[in-house]
């Protein structure tokens, strides 16, 4: 064979490569395709499932139109029972908003259609084990069983090879990662995931269970800003020194789970100061799911810091950590009147007078585009005239009518040209597309008392878990005392409706358990409906 031929057979090959290459847009064959082309010394699997919604038939939905903070809490909120902390488990009563009027939408996988993609190196060397994932819950972390549900389905699992879940809705669209029990997740895997994730807008979810290390988190950081992810979750996922803060440096997240993951307070104390107002972070981050780490005092007073600025954080679960009455007080303090620090006036003064700043020069700016507008039209509509000679033709009766018209739009331009009336019409047009001046110690959140500043507190936290922790009576105080103040305030959000304290060393009852329920309860009913107000704990305590 001459080169000639070896020259042909070389295109033909290249060209049924080139033919049989899947797209972009197809995750189960390409991801695996892709790895096989840069000869991965891993092999890759993924597995495609599809998710099935089942809406249950208790949502309250006129509460959850009109409450965009509760839907959000609907979609995630779950409380972790963390007895045994080799046990994956989760508390299977949900707890939404403290009442039976709202309840989560479960999302089921099928098991009708399983499709796994296999890149061509790890066929015929790998072999592969039936492994059983149970029905999730839209935001989970963790593999488990919907008690409501029950349903299971068989996926195929690899060992020695990286297994990949990629979760489709109903359209088809890929709507989820899972990285399952992985050993070690190549750093190369997600730089590809990063090429193609612009032909996948509806994924908004990725999970890490194992596998992942500190390339893995800063290459994942990378592909944030190109997608439409808003939910993370490295439950279980152990890496020392681990560099999650650098997730919270775009405003995009609003779901991120770190539970299981042996975070100390340096790590916590890093991740809390990407949650300080105004950084990216503090303006989009809703969920955020510690629990089952080692944080201890030091780490609560790090999130304390940050919640006196933070006024998007709705839901905080810090069990079965290593907290005391001193660290969960640190956390109480901000939910309630303090009075802010110099560094903390400065700061809001800074942001004040750069808001005006900025506004100001948007409407000089659009004072200009209006004149540039008005000149434009007057100009036009001279050009649009022509004069006619008063011996061409009698006036009529209508002539005079619209000469007077004339006369009176003339004048009304004459107004609306006006500097201060321009000025007006560009503070409007600024002020509807800039909006008003928000800030957490506003004038509207602060008053002055005994010649100092004060803030009103953190009323946007929501739910707080503090279950298994150490505890004790002193804390059921505090938390009386702060659920009285917020109610005395009565501001909008009222402030915590969920509290969850069972697994600490508390007294079996009291009389604080019944005050706290029933000012919760109070809170909570405001909320709903006349006709769908529900009676339910809102404190566990065990």
């Amino acid at each position: 064979m001459d080169v000639t031929d070896k020259d042909k057979i070389s295109v033909i090959e290249e060209s049924i490569a080139t033919v049989n290459r899947p797209l972009p847009d197809d995750f189960r064959s390409y991801l695996p395709w892709a790895c096989n082309q840069l000869e991965l010394e891993y092999a890759v699997f993924v597995n495609k499932i599809h998710q099935k919604i089942y809406k249950s038939t208790s949502v309250t939905v006129g509460i959850l139109d009109q409450n965009p903070r509760l839907k959000l809490i609907v979609r995630y909120l779950w409380f972790v029972k963390d007895k045994n902390r080799d046990d994956d488990m989760l508390y299977s009563e949900i707890l939404v908003a403290g009442t039976n009027g709202l309840s989560l939408n479960n999302v089921c996988i099928v098991g009708e259609h399983i499709d796994m993609g296999v890149s061509d190196r790890s066929k015929g060397r790998t072999r592969s084990k039936a492994r059983t994932v149970r029905s999730r819950a839209d935001g989970m972390s963790d593999r488990t069983e919907d008690m409501k549900t029950g349903t299971t389905q068989q996926v195929s699992f690899v060992e020695e090879a990286i297994n990949i879940t990629a979760v489709h809705d109903s359209n088809g669209d890929l709507v989820q990662i899972v990285f399952c029990k992985n050993k070690h997740i190549p750093r190369i895997v997600i730089k590809i995931i990063g090429l193609i994730i612009k032909f996948h807008p509806q994924l908004y979810s990725v999970e890490f269970d194992q596998g992942a290390n500190l390339y893995t988190i800063y290459e994942f950081e990378k592909i944030l800003p190109l997608s439409n992810i808003t939910e993370v979750c490295f439950d279980g996922t152990y890496i020392p020194d681990a560099n999650y803060d650098i997730l919270l440096d775009h405003e995009l997240l609003r779901y991120l789970s770190l539970s299981r993951c042996k975070i100390e307070d340096e790590i916590i104390h890093n991740i809390a100061m990407k949650l300080v107002y105004p950084n990216p972070a503090s303006k989009s981050l809703a969920v955020l799911n510690l629990s089952s780490n080692r944080i201890t005092n030091d780490g609560a007073k790090s999130l304390a810091f940050a919640l006196r600025s933070n006024r998007c954080l709705i839901y905080l679960n810090l069990s079965a950590n290593k907290l005391t009455d001193e660290g969960a007080a640190s956390i109480m303090d901000s939910l309630q009147e303090f009075c802010l620090t110099p560094e903390e006036i400065l700061a809001s003064k800074s942001r004040y007078c750069s808001f005006y700043l900025k506004r100001n020069k948007l409407i000089a700016k659009k004072i200009k585009e209006l004149k540039e507008s008005d000149s434009d039209k007057s100009s036009a509509k001279k050009k649009g005239t022509r004069s006619v000679p008063p011996s061409v033709r009698r006036r009529t009766k209508t002539d005079r009518e619209v000469s007077l018209h004339s006369v009176h739009e003339i004048l009304a331009s004459n107004i609306t040209g006006s500097e201060s009336n321009l000025f007006d019409r560009a503070a409007t047009i600024v002020q509807m597309a800039f909006g008003v001046f928000i800030d957490p110690f506003s004038s509207s959140n602060t008053i002055v008392k005994d010649e100092a500043l004060y803030c009103l507190g953190n009323n946007s936290l929501l739910c707080l878990n503090l279950a298994y922790n150490d505890l004790s009576y002193i804390f059921v105080r505090k938390l009386l005392g702060i659920l009285l103040y917020q109610k005395q305030a009565d501001r909008k959000p009222r402030g915590l409706i969920n509290v969850c304290i069972e697994g600490n060393n508390l007294p079996v009852s009291c009389e604080e358990y019944r005050l706290i329920e029933s000012i919760i309860e109070s809170g909570v009913q405001r909320n709903l409906p006349i006709n769908k107000k529900r009676q339910q704990s809102k404190v566990v305590s065990r």
